[in-house]
């Protein structure tokens, strides 16, 4: 586990509300330093705390929308065949690699539900059938800027 301190998650929960603020303005918001924020980000991004920088899109407004896909396979498939179909899908956000009933959790933005369609053959193809299939649609989610509080380190 990587080591951070009060200062660390003070410049994190400032990300959260606007990933794209500058050093300066966080550096005035937590009346710090602007070179010990930097210092300080750079070694998050270093600790692999903070992987990237993104945006928030509104997927339905340029087409998109948002499923989950909760899977109990027919037959036995090992993860990592399942892993590398998902990385190969230009449609895959997320997998979630969960402690559960799933042998699999795909997180996908498609254009209408054919493409869904198409994937899920995809999928029963590569595993010789699902026995059971979960579909979530997002209709809304919300972003949220909390990041838990954490104890301090001594």
């Amino acid at each position: 586990m990587v080591e951070y301190d009060e200062l660390d998650m003070r410049v994190l929960r400032s990300l959260l509300s606007d990933a794209r603020k500058s050093v300066l303005e966080i550096s005035r918001q937590l009346d710090e330093n602007s070179r010990t924020v930097l210092n300080r980000l750079r070694r998050l991004e270093k600790d692999k705390i903070i992987v990237g920088y993104g945006a928030n899109i509104v997927l339905p407004e340029i087409g998109y929308t948002y499923y989950k896909l909760n899977m109990i396979l027919e037959k036995n498939v090992s993860y990592s065949k399942l892993l590398s179909f998902a990385e190969k899908l230009p449609n895959t956000i997320y997998v979630d690699e969960t402690l559960g009933k799933y042998d699999f959790e795909l997180n996908v933005e498609v254009q209408d539900e054919r493409e869904l369609d198409a994937i899920i053959d995809q999928i029963k193809r590569l595993t010789g059938g699902l026995r059971n299939l979960e579909i979530f649609r997002t209709a809304r989610y919300h972003k949220l800027t909390y990041l838990a509080r954490t104890p301090r380190k001594d």
